[in-house]
């Protein structure tokens, strides 16, 4: 007789009572990773569909698919592709400066050579290729970016970016994260859809699967012994000047193409200032947990 209407409930949750819930499954998030390390691909698996869970719920509850209903275009499809890999030496340029004033602090692992080996084959570009795709970006970029978009638009843009980064549970596996989230945000703003966000993730985490993989220990040797490599000075300012020329490429190609394009989504006005501000405050519980874990 009386019918509760849970896209009411969970989309006029009040921002600071979202981000305290928000926290709390942060929390757990992070335990439950570190208990269930020992069970490889299962306790992977059953993170990632957690999120889907999740995520997916918040976005058909917020009226996600009322607000970003836009037909599919196959120059989305292009974007979805294609930004990922132009922004990509972007990425990694900015990543090596940050982990080289990083190791002025702290020392520096290989945190990601573990699951990028060869012992993987092909089941890596699944692992951490496709599934993370598809359930971090229900949650990120789908059920998280409907609800704080309701606020501010540029506001929503910035928190799931941030909040993808901590999810990675790394200080090294920062940059990347954040950077890439702005991105695929954009794309969501840009088409519409959260499906391109998909394909975007998985074209980069694929990208990255690939560029871990070509820096093999017999790869670097044959490109130390090149005579253009030596004539640079080093194998890694070879690999600095070759990032920076792609990433000036990348921003020319990316101005001159998205310049061109009409925007497809009209940003939002400025939210309340107060009601975003205080109601962010229970992240900074998660932000000073995140830098007493690394410090």
């Amino acid at each position: 007789m009386f019918p509760i209407s849970i896209p009411m409930t969970i989309k006029k949750l009040p921002l600071g009572l979202f981000q305290l819930g928000l926290c709390i499954f942060y929390f757990i998030f992070y335990y439950f990773t570190q208990a269930i390390d020992s069970w490889a691909m299962v306790g992977l698996t059953l993170m990632e569909l957690a999120l889907l869970i999740i995520g997916g719920s918040i976005y058909l509850t917020c009226g996600g698919p009322g607000q970003l209903g836009h037909p599919y275009q196959k120059q989305d499809l292009a974007l979805a592709v294609l930004v990922p890999l132009l922004i990509y030496p972007i990425l990694l340029l900015c990543n090596g400066l940050f982990l080289s004033l990083l190791s002025k602090f702290i020392d520096l692992e290989d945190a990601s050579a573990g699951f990028v080996g060869n012992g993987m084959g092909l089941s890596v570009y699944f692992f951490y290729g496709l599934l993370p795709a598809i359930c971090e970006e229900a949650f990120f970029r789908g059920g998280l970016f409907s609800y704080y978009r309701q606020f501010d638009e540029r506001y929503s843009l910035w928190m799931t970016s941030l909040l993808f980064a901590l999810f990675h549970f790394h200080i090294q596996n920062f940059v990347v994260p954040f950077l890439l989230g702005l991105g695929l945000g954009l794309l969501v703003l840009r088409t519409g859809k959260v499906m391109y966000a998909m394909i975007g993730h998985f074209v980069a985490n694929t990208a990255g699967i690939l560029f871990r993989r070509s820096l093999s220990t017999e790869n670097i040797a044959w490109l130390r012994s090149l005579g253009l490599v030596q004539a640079i000075g080093s194998f890694e300012k070879s690999l600095i000047l070759v990032l920076v020329l792609a990433s000036i490429l990348s921003l020319v190609v990316l101005r001159l193409w998205l310049g061109r394009q009409a925007r497809t989504e009209r940003v939002v006005g400025r939210g309340n200032r107060e009601v975003l501000l205080f109601g962010s405050l229970p992240l900074l519980v998660v932000v000073v947990f995140y830098c007493i874990k690394v410090f």
